[in-house]
């Protein structure tokens, strides 16, 4: 614990905020393998670190402005409600004395209008896993010792805390998660306290928005917003009007779900307003093989996730994965560790085109096969039988990189292109303010990719004589091209 008493806002002293936008691609980058511990494993236990590939996190530009979005709402809130400061004390008694109703305000209470985020994607696009990591960077929580001008003998600030919306979308249910979630991090017993209680939903509320409210909550965020619990549950706008509260006392809130789930938000022009003042992200599945992030960061990066002797032998990675994935993420990592697992069976020392194709068969990706394929070959009708796809929002989308408006764009993608055809690739320029961090983080995946190049040159010169040889393995590692991915990761 740390004496505050000289402080000028307490609740930042801790947090390593505001984070250089810059900084971020290498500070979200996550690469859990060992390259030297690897070379010395057995086949088997290299086979049981393929779990570690959910940890593996690859920074697209989406996840570094979601991340930007996500940590500068919780420096903003907490440079708002500074507990150094005057009225903010008083807003502390005047909350912690508050009996009245939750719809009713807070009494003599001046609204914050803290930043709210809005991440909205199919499943499988790494929506979480982008939170997850940023969170990462953060601790969940700091434990505060005196501060005379806090005016607190000891203090416990929540930086963040997150929640699953209901299956049934009940408020109450949401709530007694809410409580078990702060009680996790904080070590409390609120939900034993008051979960017993006959009270209200609205005194539930009102109790909550206190608990965080006291407890410098820096972010509530709320996952798996779905269709079925949130935008077609009969207390979806009673749970809008929570949300609203909370961020009113400055609390920022991130919503996260399916783009179905957040239906019916544009009847409301407060909801949007408030809802994406931090910003509103929409992930989609790469549009084509050559798509920037997906043929420049995300495939590259991910083939970084490698627990075989060597590099990835793959013609033209890029399309292959795209055509065995449809540009989703999650098949994406499912894809290449099955891949791996076959080929260690077989004794390989690296994967290749019939590995990747032979784990598309395989049983892990082949109940994915018909949105894979609908994705892949943009086929409407095929996307049509998903209840949780927003179809005519696809249709939108591959009308715009098609160049093409209204029914021309929904007669185009109704029939499926051969298996082999390629989606049109227009060429896409990277926003200015991704240029200085795409830039940094392609001197870290760049590296990678030359030396996946030159170990497939080196393999081809190579007879097979010299291929079973000991030691000729490491020869596509040499330490040339080791120094050379060294210097791209530190730059």
């Amino acid at each position: 614990m740390k004496d505050y008493a000289k402080s000028n806002n307490p609740l930042l002293d801790s947090l390593p905020l505001p984070v250089n936008f810059d900084a971020l691609p290498t500070l979200l980058l996550n690469e859990p393998l060992n390259a030297e511990v690897l070379r010395s494993l057995p086949a088997q236990d290299r086979a049981s670190l393929l779990a570690k590939i959910s940890s593996h996190f690859v920074p697209t530009s989406m996840a570094i402005d979601i991340a930007d979005a996500i940590l500068t709402a919780i420096f903003a809130g907490y440079e708002e409600r500074n507990p150094c400061l005057a009225q903010i004390k008083k807003q502390r008694y005047l909350v912690g004395g508050w009996q009245g109703k939750f719809d009713g305000g807070w009494p003599g209470f001046i609204t914050r209008n803290a930043r709210c985020v809005t991440i909205d994607g199919i499943t499988g696009l790494g929506k979480s896993a982008i939170v997850d990591r940023t969170l990462s960077l953060l601790p969940q929580v700091v434990k505060h010792g005196p501060s005379e001008a806090a005016g607190w003998t000891m203090q416990k600030q929540l930086v963040w805390v997150k929640v699953d919306m209901t299956s049934d979308g009940s408020r109450l249910g949401f709530l007694m998660q809410l409580y078990r979630q702060i009680d996790a991090a904080l070590g409390t017993d609120y939900f034993s306290q008051f979960s017993a209680k006959r009270w209200s939903v609205e005194h539930h509320m009102v109790s909550v928005s206190k608990i965080l409210y006291n407890c410098f909550c820096g972010a509530l965020i709320i996952e798996e917003i779905q269709e079925r619990n949130f935008a077609q549950a009969a207390s979806r706008d009673l749970m809008v009007l929570f949300f609203l509260r909370l961020a009113n006392l400055g609390i920022p809130i991130v919503l996260i779900g399916n783009p179905k789930g957040f239906e019916g938000f544009n009847d409301f022009t407060q909801d949007v307003r408030r809802f994406t003042s931090g910003g509103l992200f929409n992930l989609w599945p790469a549009l084509f093989p050559r798509d920037p992030d997906w043929a420049e960061f995300l495939v590259p990066g991910m083939l970084q996730f490698n627990v075989m002797r060597n590099p990835p032998l793959i013609r033209d990675s890029a399309r292959l994965l795209f055509r065995c994935t449809g540009g989703v993420c999650d098949y994406l990592a499912k894809l290449l560790a099955q891949a791996q697992l076959l080929a260690l069976r077989r004794e390989q020392e690296f994967i290749t085109d019939a590995d990747v194709l032979e784990a598309y068969e395989g049983p892990t990706i082949k109940a994915s096969h018909p949105l894979i394929r609908a994705l892949a070959d943009r086929d409407v009708n095929a996307l049509n039988q998903f209840r949780d796809i927003p179809v005519m929002s696809f249709v939108a989308r591959w009308a715009e990189s098609d160049g093409l408006t209204g029914s021309s764009a929904i007669n185009k993608t109704r029939v499926s292109p051969p298996s082999g055809a390629a989606a049109s690739e227009p060429e896409k320029k990277p926003r200015p303010r991704f240029q200085t961090a795409e830039s940094m983080y392609k001197r870290k995946v760049t590296a990678g990719i030359r030396q996946q190049l030159n170990g497939a040159e080196k393999r081809k010169r190579l007879s097979q004589d010299d291929l079973r040889a000991e030691g000729l393995k490491n020869v596509l590692l040499d330490n040339f091209e080791k120094m050379k991915l060294a210097r791209g990761r530190k730059s």
